[in-house]
Order: structure tokens, then C-alpha cells, then sequence
């Protein structure tokens, strides 16, 4: 089940960041707001964050798919010594 939920966000993830790359370009370019009167709230900023951790978490959730599809050796301080496969989610 964690390779599934590990694909799963890394699909998610990229979706959003390539759906929103286009939008984000854009914003920038013609000075996207958003409001009425007085108020303009400037969009464009909002767009690149989203983007950019959308990057971030795809990145996280792929390094979680190659941690559970090759194993590897556990990160904790008290287990540094054993060179044991982690076995589900107990990074």
C-alpha cells in the first residue's frame, strides 16, 4: 500500500505542477490580480508558490516510491548500526 500512496502523490503532485506551470507563466506576464476597487490582490505570487511545492512534495513522495521499491538501510541515529531492509512507512 505505501508504493501505491508513494505513486499516487507523485502523480497528484505532478499534475498540479504541470497543470499550473502554464497559468503561473502567464499571471507573470500581464500582472494577474484579483479584486474589486481598490483592493487588487496581486495572483501571480500564490500561483508560483503553489507550483514550487508541488515540485517539492512530487520530489518527496518519489524518493518515498525508490525507499519502498529498493529498500534501503534505516536513517535513524539508533539504528545506524543495523543493515536491515525498513520494512512499510517506518522511515
Amino acid at each position: 500500500i505505501d508504493i501505491l500512496a508513494s505513486g499516487l502523490g507523485v502523480w497528484f503532485f505532478v499534475s498540479i505542477a504541470m497543470g499550473g506551470f502554464e497559468d503561473m507563466l502567464i499571471g507573470w506576464d500581464v500582472d494577474e490580480r484579483e479584486g474589486e476597487g481598490s483592493i487588487r490582490v496581486p495572483v501571480y505570487p500564490v500561483r508560483s508558490v503553489i507550483f514550487a511545492f508541488a515540485i517539492v512534495s512530487a520530489a518527496t513522495y518519489a524518493v518515498l516510491l525508490i525507499h519502498f521499491l529498493f529498500g534501503g538501510q534505516a536513517i535513524t541515529e539508533e539504528e545506524e548500526g543495523r543493515h536491515e531492509t525498513v520494512e512499510g512507512s517506518q522511515i
